[in-house]
């Protein structure tokens, strides 16, 4: 019985050695596979990081491609470019001489036929293809945007056409002789009839009898400045204070009313400060109203 017992524990013993044995194989080898893992990983940062030390005024660059294998990579060297030493080539793309010009520094090489292996082709032609392509798109929606824009028809005057026009005010109030009020009418007929008072003279009349077509190239013209377009009023806007101060100070600025009608069109404007020989433009007034009032003064009382 004791010899049993012996044998028992001597079968336990070598079990338990062989069990201990096993496990430091296995330590062992993860410990070999996490080794090679660091080599390779070294290797690639050795590999990923030549051409430090490279001279200073040398361009290097390393690309990392796509990868063969699951931890491997490519690295591929790219030459370095001198800048000073680049010929370009300037083609009939660019300008409309048949003959191209290679320009080398200071030298000037005419007459040099653009191949498609010559440098410009190679490396700027590319470029500017998908530049032009960018333009010709967008010139394209332009063009398709503006077509699609309501067209303005040029306005034409009949010979029935009725034609009315009527100036009254503008300027200031001050000096030693102001203006009280300044109506102009010019009538159908082509009466031109000016009705005005001053503080010193009192009121006066001017009349001045207009052809037909002093007439009608006096409304063509308020016509091509855009006076149909212009707003019923201006006035100085709310954020504006610099306005608002001037129109509380004096001279008092005199509102100007124009009213104009051509055959059925018809617009009236009211501005709140009109003195385009004496001070700016507060309310931002069209530009062109000031020839169209001047042009009426000049065919009116001239």
């Amino acid at each position: 019985m004791k010899k049993i017992v012996k044998i028992f524990f001597v079968l336990l013993f070598l079990i338990a050695q062989n069990l201990h044995a096993q496990n430091n194989k296995t330590v062992v080898k993860k410990n070999n596979i996490t080794k090679d893992l660091n080599k390779i990983e070294t290797a690639k940062i050795k590999v990923l990081t030549i051409g430090v030390n490279q001279q200073k005024d040398t361009i290097v660059k390393f690309v990392k491609t796509d990868s063969i294998a699951e931890n491997d990579s490519i690295v591929r060297k790219v030459e370095p470019i001198d800048i000073a030493k680049e010929v370009v080539t300037v083609t009939d793309t660019l300008y409309p001489e048949k003959n191209a010009k290679v320009l080398d520094g200071n030298n000037i090489q005419p007459k040099l036929k653009v191949t498609e292996d010559s440098v410009f082709y190679s490396k700027y032609n590319k470029s500017a293809v998908f530049a032009d392509s960018i333009r010709n798109a967008n010139k394209h929606w332009l063009d398709s945007t503006l077509s699609s824009l309501p067209k303005k028809k040029p306005v034409i005057i009949h010979e029935d056409d009725e034609i009315e026009i009527f100036v009254s005010g503008g300027g200031l109030y001050g000096g030693v002789n102001p203006k009280l009020f300044d109506r102009l009418t010019i009538h159908q007929s082509g009466l031109a009839h000016r009705e005005f008072k001053t503080k010193l003279q009192g009121e006066q009349i001017e009349e001045k009898k207009l052809s037909r077509e002093e007439l009608r190239q006096l409304a063509q013209f308020i016509i091509d400045m855009g006076f149909f377009e212009f707003n019923k009023m201006y006035d100085c806007q709310a954020q504006n204070l610099n306005c608002r101060s001037r129109m509380k100070s004096d001279p008092e600025p005199v509102p100007l009313t124009v009213s104009v009608a051509i055959g059925a069109r018809r617009n009236k404007i009211y501005v709140t400060f009109f003195a385009p020989k004496i001070e700016g433009n507060y309310v931002n007034y069209p530009i062109n109203l000031e020839k169209i009032v001047a042009a009426i003064y000049a065919v009116a009382t001239q």
